[in-house]
């Protein structure tokens, strides 16, 4: 068996750190690789002079894996964005002398020591608050102020961390008022209050009298033991109790340099209450508070935003709570903190003036980078992720229990995904004591429905699965010969931690090959999996708390929930992820990701397990986060304002499926928005699959196709895409000929009426005149090219899922869309293709790996170098299904048996310098809204009432 020397263990990492902390300050760009082993490896003979014992290599590579997560882990800047017209000057940095930095040197030496980030995180951590802090209102100014910013992060990547670092260099700055608003759940707010009193206040909240105004306590906690004699912040809220108006204590009556903090829920109870007290008791003769304010809006995309139309009269209530606050205050700055930015920026710009007071984030808009040890959805779902590993498929779930089912459904048996990902959570637990992490925690998320009383059902036979598993390894764990569980728990570790490639329904995926041997983990598999339970994580009172204080030695769970797993709420040493969910919303689906974060020293042993569909949605929106994170970038670089970046935003692809994630979709809900052409692809990734509309589609196309012959390039030698049938500057009458008699579902934004298409035939503006026009086709084999009118092509294949009940059908693959990247350069000469690639580099901003993102087709059209709008017409041809989709099979094999083609289309409008924004308006109703969502305009399949989703948000507000 597998032995492990705690003690030389421990004895190298004390006597190497010197060492690599040397090497490591003489190294900016980051320690080359192989040079803390070899430090380490320098260590044993030194060892070896005291001791008897032997120091492995298994010994060794932990020791070298504790240093690299330590000072190996690299990070980049965060990008400012910013209005840099304001009157006021900065002021933070020529502050800091005079005003001091206790408490922010205080949570420096907590992050370091208790929480144990990289010394270049902590670094990056400060570098991101002093930016922030310098476009906040000077607390200490004579002058009132109101300053309004959104710092966007990535899901789970550390956000409570930054603003925490914020909220201890406002307090060093002289701001005397912070109110931390975190989610609308409960236990959300309860972590949150945690991780304030460790990171901030310094002391117990639960020991607090809320109605003495001693703030100097004894009970002191994180930084509160870093400098003794530092005063502390004074929590009004605590862990066991949200805001009570029963406080004896007047802001302005508080000692100089203390810090009064309340972190609460959005609950409008309890804003409403606060409102009321901060009111009565604190505020002057002129009915307002002269102390300065930072209000920290963490998770701000939810709740925090008016859904309604600006022009009504009265918002939603949370976001009126929330004006209503800072409106008591004569100087505040409000900062938003999201991964999930989409709503934030949707606010309206032009109706946040101080009468409406909303919250768009005019003053700045800050992104943080990740460190190289972030696992992010880029990484996890993209084909070429580090850790697309990760990945396995449980369509098989749809048998047992539907993604669409209704709160009495039942349920009773484990499908094999299931099994599968429980087993193999059980494994994990014993690779992960074998590595000398026995008393860390470690996580199971099963995530598989939004109902309580179906998650309580799947909860009790996950519970009697367990046991039995428990049980058996019990009575037959350490027998020699292997037969039933423990045989199949032997070949599914080799299937899934000992082969560099598996394959799993079909599919075939990359993996790591682990060091550990069966014969080990088989020996320690009983004592790992004895303390494994199974929780209920919901709203229900008879929800279980994830008590990882109360655990020092390590909690070992499965935790079963929805919304409350869903939104904020961590899951400590998450391993193993079972999701199977149908929700299409990009904040909700991102906010479910708890399997994204940092997984140091067992990252080779996670798993997630979700549907196919949800993958792809993934992949899709992966794209389109980075899209929005690029374009911060490059705005920044441009100067220009984030009012600028709201409208431009606004213009993406997805807008209406953004939008309606923060709207709460009543009958009568109508949106209007306004979209900027310019630097846009507008695609059809949803297409019909009646058969009829198919063939006319086809029979168009072809015919049009002949009557632009003309405009054929001819010297195809100098194009960026010589293998792809290209006809240059079409007349843009003839682009609508075509355009305009197309029929595609009314979900899509080139459907019949089409609000864009009127716009550019509307048009006289010259960008638009001239088009060029692109085939797209597959490179041409003898077997597989076909005749598509006058040219001959090899279709692109797509895999597709029935979409909605109007014969309707969503194009999916690695990028769950209709284009790919390398149409982007259609119609171009490869001088000016190369030319654009360039100037996209430039912007593309670096991943967390150090290495340039990955940029895609609508990348073309943003550079401001001149090039002509482009037409791409996909002749399609559909794949079967994986997965023996009977309906899906029916489809693609009439189509093949007619030898028809399905026709998607793509326009590009370049994004010239110079040249006049091209706009437009459209208005999308309820029941358009929903087929986004949904998937279908079918009202009888809508959500269900009475589920977790909403009765999470109505828990006690205690």
């Amino acid at each position: 068996m597998l032995e492990i020397n705690e003690e030389g263990i421990e004895w190298l990492e004390h006597n190497a750190k010197s060492l690599v902390e040397e090497v490591a300050k003489k190294s900016p760009q980051g320690i080359p690789d192989g040079k803390i082993e070899i430090i380490v490896r320098q260590m044993i003979p030194l060892w070896k002079c005291d001791h008897e014992s032997e120091i492995s290599d298994n010994d060794v590579q932990r020791v070298v894996s504790f240093f690299e997560t330590k000072y190996k882990v690299t990070m980049h800047d965060g990008t400012m964005f910013e209005d840099k017209s304001r009157a006021d000057k900065k002021w933070y940095f020529n502050s800091i002398s005079e005003r001091g930095s206790v408490h922010w040197d205080g949570y420096q030496e907590y992050l370091s020591e208790d929480a144990g980030l990289p010394d270049r995180v902590i670094k990056k951590i400060e570098f991101a608050s002093n930016q922030i802090m310098d476009v906040l209102g000077d607390p200490l100014s004579g002058s009132p102020f109101q300053r309004k910013g959104l710092v966007i992060g990535s899901v789970q990547s550390g956000k409570t961390s930054n603003y925490i670092a914020l909220m201890n260099k406002a307090a060093d700055a002289g701001y005397r008022v912070v109110i931390v608003l975190t989610g609308m759940i409960e236990k959300l707010r309860k972590q949150t209050q945690t991780r304030i009193d460790e990171g901030f206040v310094g002391a117990d909240s639960r020991e607090i009298t809320v109605n003495s105004k001693n703030t100097n306590h004894t009970n002191r906690i994180g930084v509160g033991l870093k400098h003794p004699d530092m005063s502390l912040a004074f929590s009004v809220t605590s862990t066991t109790q949200d805001f009570k108006p029963n406080v004896n204590v007047r802001i302005n009556g508080l000692a100089k340099g203390n810090v009064v903090v309340f972190t609460v829920k959005k609950n409008t109870s309890v804003l409403r209450r606060l409102h009321k007290w901060l009111q009565d008791k604190n505020t002057s003769n002129g009915g307002m508070i002269d102390e300065p304010l930072l209000l920290i809006d963490d998770e701000a995309d939810n709740a925090s935003i008016n859904t309604k139309d600006p022009e009504e009269k009265d918002p939603t209530a949370i976001n009126q709570c929330i004006r209503n606050l800072l409106k008591l205050f004569t100087k505040y700055s409000y900062v938003g903190f999201t991964a999930t930015p989409f709503a934030n920026i949707f606010i309206d710009p032009h109706f946040d003036d101080p009468e409406t007071n909303d919250l768009f984030p005019k003053d700045f808009i800050y992104l943080l980078d990740q460190p190289s040890n972030y696992i992010g959805p880029s990484e996890v779902y993209q084909p070429t992720g580090k850790n697309h590993y990760f990945v396995r498929y449980n369509d098989d779930m749809e048998a047992i229990l539907p993604l669409k089912h209704k709160k009495e459904t039942s349920f009773s048996v484990l499908p094999e995904s299931l099994k599968r990902a429980i087993m193999l959570f059980l494994l994990a637990n014993a690779v992960r004591d074998l590595r000398g992490q026995k008393h860390k925690h470690r996580s199971m998320l099963i995530h598989v429905s939004r109902f309580i009383d179906v998650q309580k059902q799947v909860q009790e036979v996950v519970s009697d699965y367990v046991r039995r598993l428990q049980t058996e390894v019990k009575l037959y764990g350490l027998n020699s010969q292997e037969n039933g569980l423990i045989a199949k728990m032997h070949k599914l570790f080799t299937e899934e931690y000992k082969n560099s490639q598996i394959t799993v329904d079909h599919c075939k995926f990359d993996a790591t090959v682990i060091p550990e041997a069966w014969e080990d983990v088989k020996a320690v598999l009983f004592e790992a999996i004895a303390p494994i339970q199974v929780y209920t994580v919901n709203s229900s009172s008879a929800s279980q708390r994830l008590n990882y204080d109360d655990n020092p030695q390590g909690l070992r769970i499965i935790a079963v929930g929805g919304l409350s797993l869903a939104r904020g709420l961590t899951l400590e040493g998450l391993t193993t992820s079972y999701f199977y969910r149908n929700t299409k919303m990009y904040d909700t689906l991102m906010q479910m990701g708890r399997w994204f974060g940092y997984r140091d020293g067992y990252a080779d042993l996670c798993r997630l397990w979700t549907s196919r569909e949800s993958a792809d949605w993934y992949r899709h929106i992966s794209v389109a986060t980075e899209e929005l994170r690029r374009e911060i970038r490059k705005m920044s670089r441009q100067n220009r304002k984030p009012i600028d970046f709201g409208l431009r935003v606004r213009s993406a692809e997805d807008t209406p499926l953004i939008v309606t994630a923060r709207n709460k979709m009543k009958a009568t809900d109508t949106i209007r928005m306004t979209r900027q052409l310019n630097g846009q692809t507008i695609e059809t990734p949803v297409i019909s699959s009646d058969f009829q509309t198919v063939d006319a589609n086809m029979r168009i196309v072809v015919e049009w196709l002949k009557e632009i012959e003309q405009y054929r390039a001819q010297d195809v030698g100098t194009l960026a895409l010589p293998k792809k049938p290209t006809f240059l500057a079409v007349p843009k009458k003839m682009i609508m000929n075509v355009v305009e008699r197309l029929n595609f579902p009314q979900i899509s934004e080139l459907s019949e009426d089409s609000s864009v298409v009127k716009e550019i035939d509307a048009s006289n503006n010259p960008l638009l005149q001239t088009w060029d026009v692109v085939v797209a086709t597959k490179k041409i084999s003898d077997d597989n090219s076909r005749q598509f009118g006058s040219l001959t092509i090899q279709p692109h294949e797509r895999s597709f899922t029935v979409y909605g009940s109007d014969s309707n059908i969503r194009l999916s693959g690695n990028s769950s869309r209709l284009g790919t990247r390398e149409y982007g350069k259609g119609g171009l000469s490869e001088k000016t293709a190369m030319k654009i690639e360039e100037s996209i580099k430039l912007n593309a901003g670096l991943n967390a790996l150090g290495k340039k993102n990955v940029i895609n087709e609508n990348s073309y059209f943003g550079t401001g170098i001149t090039r002509r709008p482009l037409l791409v017409i996909y002749p399609i041809k559909l794949k079967k299904s994986k997965n023996q989709n009977e309906q899906v099979d029916e489809i693609a094999e009439s189509f093949d048996k007619a030898s028809l083609l399905d026709i998607g289309i793509s326009l590009g409008v370049p994004d010239i310098e110079g040249m006049q924004t091209l706009k437009y308006t459209y208005v999308t109703n309820a029941v358009f809204n929903r087929a986004l969502i949904e998937g279908t305009d079918d009202q009888s399949a809508w959500a269900e009432p009475d589920d977790e989703d909403e009765n999470e948000l109505e828990e006690s507000d205690n």
